[in-house]
């Protein structure tokens, strides 16, 4: 079976779904949509996610360093 998960910090993948990932301890790891939760606390405001949907927020992390579409009401 091929893996369908991969973390989203350190682009591990595995079949497995974890709360954290195995290699670096991030909870980055998602089959969609990822978020990331070990340092959701650490993320700075970017932008409004677009014109097309109002209820996304794009947030950059300040501990991974990569941009997350967040949705409303986690962002608030």
């Amino acid at each position: 079976m091929e893996p369908k998960y991969e973390c989203q910090h350190c682009g591990r993948r595995s079949r497995d779904d974890a709360e954290y990932c195995p290699d670096c301890g991030y909870a980055a790891v998602e089959e969609s949509s990822p978020t990331c939760d070990l340092c959701l606390t650490e993320m700075e405001f970017v932008e409004a996610a677009g014109p097309w949907s109002d209820d996304l927020y794009k947030y950059r992390c300040q501990s991974c360093a990569r941009d997350w579409l967040v949705p409303l009401d986690v962002a608030d």
